[in-house]
């Protein structure tokens, strides 16, 4: 029996459910309970994505940390037992959920309800045209193939028919794919209607989720499953990563990596084979990733490469001690002697109206003080989550103001600016490596190469700001605000680059130079640039002003800014043993989970220019190197790594993303919808009308935000413009071939697809079919190619039971003799199956030579039958003979002979 029979009746029968009398306009407000049954521990890992399912519209999160991540899906997944020993830990999805958006027609007013990192929906179905009060049964119900009517499981048993779970022409559990997840959810309680993008009053909507999958056996091998578990003896902040690199070279022996440090090379690791007791590796510095006995050994010291932020000289001097150089009160470790407090003061260095701090840009557009200005945004940008810590290593940096643009080009340096007219000039600072814990002796500093990108575009190191969101003068976001507000204007961002030749003194940075004087430093710069140390540095002067231009001078003549790194370290053991996990299999089908929303409208109201969206938080393994898509044409939207280089699946990231399979199906006078073959009176398939994303920082904060992203208009209120026309998708341009509007500059991102509008009036319902995939490729940009090959795939599901009457299904696996037989010139294999599993029939003569494959598919579970007719794979009869034929459905394998007489 095919899904779309199982699945008619199905609307059927939820939209009879629906048929309840009109609740008041003015929802009632039952007792609200003092806790809610939060159903956030139940998970599908049917096949290779392990994903957290919830009974409060939250799906992809692990809420309860059930294995330890606050992340709640993982890809590819082989067993819980690797994910609980740490091993199998990468992600490509942080978050997701199912937002609502409309117009009241009653009263004008704009409602929400979303689905984020909380949730404003409250478990259970409405019941008079409000929530209930709590009730244990408000659960997710969890039916697996193997325990359905012969071998039920609890949630089998009881299946909330009352709740409007689904259920098979003959009233038992619909089950779907080889896992099925259902629980149904509302909107209606005001109270959980406080999230900052949401907090309207209520809709008054009933969602019924019903998530499954199904695995598929195949030949393709999924990558990225080879980090061991690390267990940590000591308490340090440190961490050790070990990845399998070559599975041939791999002992099985159990091995401990030793954190030390070394009075010259800083901190470093030893890696000693218990197993043999015997020293493989000593004295590495931790900056150095090491391939050794087919393993990657990396080592991490924790949240910060760096020990100080000083101040050390200015116009009068050396200052002993130094001043803090950064913002204590922002995280950033300073010195205290002027000030016990670790606050800034008036001692810090400064000049006669502004006092200056090292900070970073944060791209993020957050205006209002914002949350980027941190030690940890600093951290996150400048060492761009851990790609640069190993250029930064225990070396130590310094900027030099050794110039002043009273006497212009004297001292100071020459920079390259970056991305705008890429024009040379002058800036009066020098920047500096100078040695390890080595800062009175020059003879170990080498002189870096800065590169500036200038914001202002006028070839001048200076003070810049976006403006201010008091006076409505941020264009691009205000960003930079060290405090509570957006006045410490930055100056134009530093990039610290290690030049080719490294040796100590000026000789690398003045061939470069030369360059830059000549104009050939853009064709030369391979020459020249090394390493990138340091990223997007900048000064702030902190409560500086508002709008340019500003008054204060730049640092003193004489002032040198100080990063120290950390030397030491604690002592700390990691251990390990050197055994691969096995490899990983599937087909196409092994990558996909579903999720099939029922929408109905029960509250009374008519909602129009209604908008339903799918919102998710990616984070592709390391969420900071993320970018997305879409393809308007095919319904989905998708997100990618910018390159074959992640913090969690290494070398070979997948892809992952979404598609819509059906629907919205939303009621539509005079329309005829096809549901899976099958005509929908005055309904219609809208498909994706939008796709929208954000990056961190511009999530809605209002429900006006909220509701302007639905219909795909930016946070500031104006539509998304691409090429001189407005779009309703973002990026919807070809990342593989490079062509079109395509996402730049990668960074955590959001994105949600979103289809409207519609309108939404009382008893009516909406359905709608998502297809969830995630899938490697050869590289990060083939795994788009076979991302999208996958979700586009057609669909032909089925269900687990086939359209008998209940309780003759067949109750083990059987193989009937063929009949008739002998045979001429055709002949019929009868056999039975009790669960839905992968069959193969293959013919094969005396010689065990393969004549005819007659089966290779999924099936239902049921009794089948198939027909050879006498020929082979060419189509050519068969010689008189006697002939083989062989079952397997699963693990079940059974073989029968057959004679053909002609």
């Amino acid at each position: 029996m095919r899904y779309r029979s199982v699945l008619f009746l199905s609307l059927a029968l939820t939209l009879s459910l629906t048929s309840v009398a009109a609740p008041p306009n003015d929802m009632a407000a039952p007792t609200a309970p003092t806790t809610m049954t939060i159903d956030k521990t139940s998970f599908i890992d049917a096949n290779k994505i392990l994903m957290f399912v919830t009974n409060f519209g939250n799906f992809g999160r692990d809420l309860d940390a059930v294995f330890g991540h606050d992340y709640g899906t993982f890809y590819p997944y082989i067993g819980t037992e690797y994910i609980e020993d740490g091993r199998l830990i990468a992600s490509p999805l942080y978050a997701a959920g199912l937002w609502f958006g409309a117009i009241d027609s009653a009263t004008g007013e704009t409602r929400v309800v979303i689905s984020e990192y909380g949730s404003e929906y409250t478990p259970g179905p409405m019941e008079a045209g409000t929530f209930q009060p709590d009730c244990p049964e408000f659960q997710v119900y969890k039916l697996y193939h193997d325990s359905l009517q012969t071998n039920p499981n609890s949630d089998y048993l009881n299946w909330p028919v009352d709740q409007g779970a689904p259920v098979d022409e003959y009233g038992r559990p619909l089950m779907r794919g080889h896992q099925t997840l259902w629980t149904v959810f509302n909107d209606a309680d005001p109270a959980k209607h406080t999230n900052d993008a949401g907090d309207t009053n209520p809709l008054g909507i009933e969602v019924r989720l019903m998530a499954w999958a199904m695995d598929e056996p195949g030949v393709e091998v999924i990558p990225g499953t080879d980090e061991l578990a690390v267990t940590q003896v000591g308490t340090t902040t440190a961490g050790v990563t070990v990845r399998v690199v070559d599975p041939m070279s791999l002992t099985g022996h159990d091995y401990m990596v030793v954190i030390d440090s070394s009075e010259t090379l800083g901190p470093v690791w030893h890696l000693i084979d218990q197993t043999t007791a015997l020293t493989v590796r000593e004295n590495i510095p931790v900056t150095v990733v090491d391939t050794v006995l087919g393993l990657e050994i990396s080592v991490d010291l924790g949240v910060s490469a760096f020990s100080s932020f000083e101040v050390v000289a200015n116009a009068a001097g050396v200052l002993d001690p130094p001043e803090p150089g950064a913002l204590a009160f922002a995280g950033f470790p300073v010195p205290t002697e002027y000030d016990p407090s670790g606050y800034i003061s008036d001692r810090q260095q400064s000049t006669d109206d502004g006092q200056w701090a090292i900070h970073t840009d944060d791209n993020g557009g957050t205006s209002g003080g914002g949350t980027r200005g941190s030690y940890d945004a600093f951290l996150d940008r400048v060492t761009r989550t851990g790609a640069n810590y190993e250029a930064i290593g225990c070396y130590d940096y310094e900027m030099r103001f050794t110039g002043s643009y009273d006497n212009y080009g004297t001292n100071g340096s020459y920079v390259f600016e970056w991305y705008n007219d890429e024009n040379v000039f002058w800036v009066p600072f020098e920047l500096w490596q100078i040695g390890i814990g080595t800062p009175d002796d020059p003879s170990d500093d080498v002189r870096l190469i800065p590169i500036v990108i200038d914001d202002g575009d006028d070839d001048t190191y200076n003070l810049e700001s976006y403006g201010s969101s008091l006076d409505l003068t941020c264009a691009a976001g205000c960003e930079h605000s060290a405090s509570g507000g957006d006045d410490d204007p930055f100056t134009d961002w530093t990039y610290w680059i290690r030049p080719v030749d490294s040796s100590p003194g000026e000789a690398g940075y003045l061939a470069a130079e030369t360059d830059m004087l000549a104009g050939t430093f853009g064709t030369n710069v391979d020459s020249h640039y090394a390493t990138e140390i340091l990223a997007r540095i900048v000064l702030i002067n902190w409560n500086g002003g508002v709008i340019p231009p500003f008054t204060m001078d730049l640092p003193e003549q004489g002032t040198i800014f100080r990063i120290c790194t950390t030397k030491e370290q604690p002592r700390d053991t990691f251990t390990f043993t050197a055994t691969a996990m096995p490899d990983i299999t599937t087909g196409d089908e092994g990558l996909n989970i579903y999720l099939e929303y029922w929408v109905h409208n029960k509250g009374g109201r008519t909602l129009n220019n209604s908008y339903i969206s799918l919102w998710s938080d990616p984070d592709l393994g390391g969420a900071g190197d993320d970018l997305v898509g879409c393809d308007s044409l095919n319904n989905l939207f998708f997100c990618y790594n910018a390159d074959d280089d992640d913090t969690d699946y290494g070398t070979n990231p997948p892809a992952m993303g979404f598609k819509y399979l059906v629907g919205p199906l939303v009621p539509w006078q005079g329309e005829t919808a096809d549901f899976y073959g099958e005509p929908l009176i005055n309904h219609k398939d809208i498909g994706m009308t939008g796709f929208i994303k954000y990056f961190n920082g511009t999530d809605p904060d209002n429900f006006s935000e909220t509701y302007q992203s639905m219909q795909t208009i930016t946070k500031g209120g104006d539509p998304y413009i691409y090429d001189g026309h407005v779009l309703m998708y973002m990026h919807s341009g070809d990342p593989v071939a490079a062509t079109g509007d395509l996402d730049m500059y990668p960074a955590d991102r959001r994105m949600m697809g979103n289809s409207g509008p519609f309108t939404f009036r009382p008893g009516d319902s909406l359905y709608m079919l998502i297809r969830m995939t995630a899938k490697h490729g050869t590289d990060y940009l083939n795994a788009i190619t076979e991302l999208k090959r996958v979700l586009n795939l057609p669909v032909d599901l089925m269900t687990d039971v086939p359209g008998e009457t209940p309780g003759q299904l067949p109750d083990k696996f059987a193989v009937k003799q063929n009949y008739p037989n002998p045979f001429n010139p055709s002949t019929t294999i009868q056999y039975s199956l009790p669960e839905r599993t992968h069959v193969t029939i293959d013919i094969y003569n005396l010689l065990g030579q393969k004549v005819r494959q007659l089966v290779d598919e999924m099936q239902t579970a049921g009794e089948h039958t198939v027909l050879w007719d006498g020929n082979d794979e060419g189509g050519n009869g068969v010689a008189t003979g006697m002939y083989f034929y062989r079952v397997k459905a699963g693990d079940f394998i059974d073989n029968k002979k057959m004679l053909l007489v002609k």
